[in-house]
């Protein structure tokens, strides 16, 4: 059995997509945030280590753990694959699912791919999945190889796709370019959702740093993974229904592009920086008050609000993506 979904304390929903969590946190902060649903990455070192322990003493939740593959090439630096399936093995009670150590093509800064690049990247990643599975069964723990993703990339092509289904695959990662423009990635994933829709048995995905609400709401994801929750409360905004809002007080803030500022005066009248939302003013205000329960002054002092604050919003818009199609009850889950 290879890549099916584990998820034993029935954490993830099969009527929308789940957003999990990603992004490095300090770990004093998860219990405030209710966090269920999240992304490590192996390429953190200590960090990662430290939150696998603290993951250890919570009850139940849902942890994709990422190679950090992409990270790592980045930087110029090489993942350890054997350390990193003895990471899966020591913390299998709490890592449902790890993505295979994939191989990333061109190098930093040049990113113009030519067709062969993606060929041999493509076969060095699947080479690295067969390997894991081979070191886990020569470990007698065959039991974790489903626990392992292959992850298809935009640029390689769908036949290798088309590999990891025949091989038994369930449940597979979907890479969208981070460059590439949303038209460029909708034409990518078209053709990714065109293919899975033609088998009898539903494939479950994963979105790889699928960010873009249009194109969460586009595909029938089962799982994504986000970063832009906490990226955004660092840079002083957050998210809601009516736009992105910038409301820190922090001067690096003010090179934020967003929708609208939000400036709370000295008597704690709520100054809006673009005309455009005054109709919308108080629904905003409403929102803040009522669903976020916070007030602006602490949103606009406080990065842990605005984090909790995005949180709030991306539990809203999970459900906000549940439609026709996301019927997965009849898959197996162990």
């Amino acid at each position: 059995m290879v890549s099916r979904l584990h998820d034993p304390h029935g954490i993830l929903s099969h009527d929308h997509v789940n957003i999990l969590f990603a992004g490095s946190v300090r770990i004093e902060d998860f219990e405030g945030w209710d966090i269920k649903k999240r992304l490590i990455c192996f390429a953190d070192g200590k960090q990662t280590i430290d939150h696998l322990q603290y993951y250890k003493k919570l009850q139940s939740m849902f942890l994709l753990f990422d190679s950090g593959a992409f990270s790592a090439w980045s930087k110029g630096e090489q993942i350890d694959i054997d350390e990193y399936v003895q990471t899966i093995i020591e913390h299998e009670n709490i890592i449902n699912a790890a993505e295979n150590l994939d191989v990333i093509p061109g190098s930093k800064g040049n990113r113009q791919i030519s067709h062969e690049q993606n060929i041999t990247a493509a076969s060095s990643g699947w080479l690295n999945y067969i390997y894991i599975l081979s070191k886990l069964r020569h470990l007698d723990r065959d039991d974790l190889c489903s626990r392992i993703m292959p992850i298809h990339h935009q640029g390689e092509s769908i036949d290798t796709l088309k590999m990891m289904i025949d091989y038994g695959c369930k449940y597979v990662g979907v890479s969208p370019s981070n460059d590439a423009r949303t038209s460029q990635r909708m034409k990518y994933l078209d053709e990714v959702y065109n293919y899975l829709g033609s088998l009898p048995e539903r494939i479950l995905t994963h979105g790889y740093a699928v960010t873009s609400e249009s194109l969460m709401k586009a595909y029938n994801w089962f799982t994504v993974d986000s970063i832009s929750w906490i990226y955004s409360a660092g840079f002083g905004t957050i998210k809601t229904p009516f736009g992105n809002f910038c409301v820190s007080e922090d001067p690096r803030s003010l090179k934020i592009k967003d929708n609208l500022r939000i400036v709370v005066d000295s008597e704690g009248n709520i100054q809006f920086g673009n005309a455009t939302y005054n109709k919308q003013k108080q629904d905003i205000i409403e929102y803040v008050k009522n669903r976020l329960m916070m007030d602006f002054s602490e949103l606009s002092q406080d990065y842990f609000y605005r984090a909790l604050a995005n949180i709030l919003y991306f539990k809203d818009f999970e459900v906000s993506c549940s439609g026709v199609g996301r019927d997965y009850h009849n898959m197996r889950i162990t």
